[in-house]
Parts: structure tokens; C-alpha cells; sequence
């Protein structure tokens, strides 16, 4: 099983001339978002509200300058999984994988959108 988070970010302009004192002024924006994808979930994780509370956690951050929540989660069955159903094609999600005790993300870049890609793949002249 896989859960697949979907999240939206957002920035606080209010915060970037902010003194520190009082109430920081709220101009909130919002920036884009991520697509997480937990990997390897049990049934019994599924079943499980403590493992969504821990997973969640870890992905969501409120403070005065910037917040990440999420939208939205959905338990997806890997037999047919097709990651473009989730994100579009020039997208990378955040892979997530649980060990028994720590959870590890990675994420893949596109070469194509690195000014230098012929350097980056050897493919300069």
C-alpha cells in the first residue's frame, strides 16, 4: 500500500519586515505544494490513526513565516499504482519510506530544468 499526501505551501510577506515585537503582520501567499508518497504501508499502519498522526507531523509546518498543510491523503493500492494519476509528469514527489523506526525521504530532480544539463549529463562538447 501507499499513502499519497498532497500539500499546499504557504509564505507570510508580512513576516519578511516584521521586528520581532508584537503580532507579526499576516500577508499570507500561497507558494505551490508537494506530493509525498509513503511507501510500503501495511494494513495494519493503514488501520492505524497513530501512524497518520506521526506521518503527518512530520510533514506539516505552521509558524510566522511559512506553513505546509495538507489537503489532502489517500490509501492507494500499489497493484496498478501509476504515479501520473497523483502528480503531473514534470513533478517529483517526496518518496517516503519507514525502516521499523525512522521515516527517510528523497526526492529525484529533472536534469532538464538545470540551465547546465548537457554539463550535468556529459553530453557538453
Amino acid at each position: 500500500m501507499k499513502i499519497v499526501i498532497q500539500t499546499q505551501h504557504t509564505e507570510n510577506y508580512g513576516a519578511h519586515t516584521w521586528d520581532g515585537k508584537g503580532e507579526c503582520p499576516q500577508r499570507w501567499k500561497c507558494k505551490g505544494g508537494d506530493t509525498y508518497i509513503a511507501e510500503g504501508v501495511s494494513i495494519a499502519d493503514a488501520m492505524n490513526p497513530g501512524f497518520y498522526d506521526t506521518l503527518f507531523d512530520l510533514i506539516e509546518e505552521n509558524n510566522d513565516y511559512y506553513c505546509e498543510y495538507i489537503l489532502s491523503s489517500d490509501l492507494v493500492d500499489e497493484a496498478g499504482f501509476d504515479i501520473s494519476d497523483h502528480c503531473e509528469d514534470w513533478c517529483k514527489p517526496i518518496m517516503l519510506s519507514f525502516d521499523g523506526e525512522n521515516w527517510n525521504a528523497t526526492k529525484e530532480h529533472y536534469a532538464d530544468a538545470f540551465p547546465a544539463r548537457e554539463w550535468v549529463l556529459g553530453e557538453a562538447a
